[in-house]
């Protein structure tokens, strides 16, 4: 007989209480020692209980601090100064080891690269910055042989990235997008920069990731801010505080972002925050709007367990069998930044709302190569396509895409080319020209299907991608164009088209050959699908003889209608998201009729964890 950890991966365990939610669930700031200095904008390191703070602002009288106070968990003790007076920096260490570096600085305002090294007793002047900068981050958690500093601004905001090796600094790999005042934490190979003033939209939700290579998007914060402080890590993470003088705190659990206790005094800290886990964090001084010398301490039961769907636990305490169910909500439509360029026929490809390109696609009077890349909040163009093309066929995400295919506004492509995240390099082409198909997933092991081939002719052909090359694989039961997919090369779905004549007709692939399963509730074409082949959301297109606003999702059986768009429409970007699931997705572009527009809305579904008691039935 299988047993219950076969089955889930969790073995049941007997407990006295209910394990929380998330990892610093539960916490609560407290009083702590105050600052001898009243101050913001400082720069923090170390732990809850043995923390340096260095530098900062106060106003009036409009002072860049050089003062340095060190706390031992319950007084702070001012010791040896800066070598200069400054603010909007971070720190990055330990009380007996640390580094902070860049700022702004006396006199007047004065942006600065230098870096500066404790020891323990005193601060020596090392190696400057490759590019001077203040209101940036930094990893706090880092040491003074290994850390990290992103972001800032000097005469512009900036994506530049720079690691320090305990001798000099090297620039790496940029943010995705421009990013001040964000909050920062973590170390040279884990970190995370959250919130700020990203891609110049201020206050924003988006976070990103470092893995000591490169930066990827991650779930939003619940509550867009700057100016905050932050402790932990990129799987225990805790950020608090922020502009407009707020109390929020979020925890995060690698995955997902949670509200929690509020500070006791709303304040802005930028880098004053300091903590190497999310189960124990300080916030010393900040802007209130007053200067404050007031001191929080944050705790959080270190045993927390994080949630994760059939976990399953016996309470001893009360008696009963219990375990983690995670509860979907209702999905619904909001607004989304607006694309720079209205277009119809295009191709977009992510993982989440908040990390997702849009690339090619027709004008009116011109066929584009253009390509936008999505931060959650805005676009920004960045590299273009090889070739221009509407109506052709994408796959995989917004760091490593494939388009396939296509109308160039006189004749059908076979050309593909892959996009690496920073550019689009051609690739083998496909084995005959055609376009307007269905393309779904990555860049070593995609599919299209259907679509038209010259002069035109409607089509089932299906080719697979193994990275290198195409070959031909099962045809669609039922020959279509301007069709959508999901999924991946052996677990896809393609629905809807034009067939000739609009259709319902949805499809699954095994990698081998197609199956018919329940069709959409209503027929249409010129679409978009996300999801996976279990779990997907099909919104706008046409029904003849109007745009759609209809949002259907299939899960995994049947297709079910839900909330619609607030704009029907359709020619919109075919992709977005097409990875993962239905609970993220992105309707980009298309047309009302009769113009284009540059409309984006997002869909999301709360994914709520929720403690359910086994009962006997």
């Amino acid at each position: 007989m299988a047993t219950y950890s076969t089955i889930k991966g969790f073995n049941v365990q007997t407990l006295s209480s209910d394990p929380l939610i998330s990892l610093p669930g539960g916490g609560s700031w407290a009083s702590g020692g105050a600052l001898n200095t009243g101050r913001y904008n400082a720069a923090g390191a170390g732990t809850s209980s043995a923390t340096i703070l260095a530098g900062g602002y106060s106003t009036p009288p409009g002072t860049r601090h050089t003062q340095t106070e060190i706390y031992n968990g319950t007084a702070w003790t001012e010791v040896a100064d800066l070598a200069t007076g400054k603010n909007s920096l971070p720190g990055i260490g330990t009380t007996t080891a640390a580094i902070v570096a860049g700022g702004a600085a006396l006199p007047g305002y004065t942006i600065v690269g230098t870096t500066e090294k404790w020891d323990g007793t005193s601060w020596t002047e090392v190696a400057d910055l490759n590019t001077v900068r203040d209101q940036h981050g930094g990893s706090a958690n880092g040491t003074i042989t290994a850390g990290l500093v992103w972001g800032g601004y000097y005469t512009a905001n900036l994506a530049l990235v720079e690691s320090w090796n305990g001798t000099s600094w090297t620039e790496v790999a940029d943010l995705n997008a421009t990013l001040i005042t964000g909050a920062a934490t973590g170390t040279q190979t884990a970190s995370f920069a959250a919130g700020g003033t990203y891609g110049g939209a201020e206050d924003s939700v988006n976070v990103q990731l470092w893995n000591g290579t490169s930066w990827s998007a991650t779930t939003s914060l619940t509550t867009g801010r700057s100016q905050m402080g932050a402790a932990g890590t990129t799987s225990a993470g805790l950020v608090f505080g922020g502009s407009g003088y707020v109390a929020n705190t979020e925890d995060f659990n690698g995955s997902v972002w949670t509200e929690d206790a509020d500070l006791a005094q709303a304040k802005a800290l930028y880098n004053s925050g300091a903590g190497t886990t999310a189960t124990a964090a300080i916030a010393p001084g900040g802007q209130g709007p007053g200067v404050t010398t007031q001191n929080e301490v944050w705790t959080a039961p270190a045993i927390a367990s994080v949630a994760q769907e059939g976990q399953v636990w016996y309470n001893s305490s009360s008696n009963v069998l219990k375990g983690y169910k995670l509860t979907p909500g209702t999905g619904a439509w909001s607004s989304g930044g607006a694309l720079n360029t209205a277009v119809t026929y295009a191709c977009s490809a992510g993982t989440s709302n908040s990390a997702v390109i849009n690339f090619g696609g027709n004008t009116g009077p011109t066929t584009e190569n253009k390509n936008e890349s999505y931060n959650g909040t805005s676009w920004t163009e960045v590299n273009d396509m090889t070739t221009a093309r509407h109506s052709f066929m994408g796959a995989g995400t917004s760091t490593a895409a494939l388009a396939s295919g296509g109308y160039t506004g006189t004749v059908y492509t076979a050309n593909s080319e892959d996009w690496d995240g920073t550019s689009w390099t051609e690739g083998n082409n496909m084995t005959s020209n055609y376009g307007y198909g269905a393309g779904s997933g990555t860049t070593t092991a995609a599919f299209v299907c259907g679509g038209l081939n010259p002069p035109p002719t409607i089509i089932a052909t299906t080719l697979e991608w193994n990275g290198t090359s195409w070959s031909a694989g099962g045809s669609l039961g039922n020959s279509r164009e301007s069709n959508r997919a999901v999924g991946t090369l052996t677990a896809g779905m393609t629905c809807g088209g034009d067939a000739p004549g609009v259709t319902a007709d949805t499809e699954t692939y095994d990698g081998t050959s197609w199956t018919e399963v329940n069709n959409l509730n209503t027929a249409k074409t010129q679409h978009n699908a996300s999801g996976t082949q279990t779990s997907a959301v099909a919104y706008a297109g046409i029904p003849y003889p109007s745009a759609s606003a209809t949002t259907e999702e299939y899960d995994g059986t049947s297709w079910t209608e839900v909330a619609d768009l607030a704009t029907g429409r359709y020619g919109v970007s075919a992709g977005s998201t097409s990875q993962t699931n239905n609970i993220a997705a992105l309707c980009i572009s298309g047309s009302v009729p009769p113009p284009r527009v540059t409309t984006v809305e997002e869909w999301n579904i709360p994914q709520p964890i929720e403690i359910k008691t086994f009962t006997a039935s």
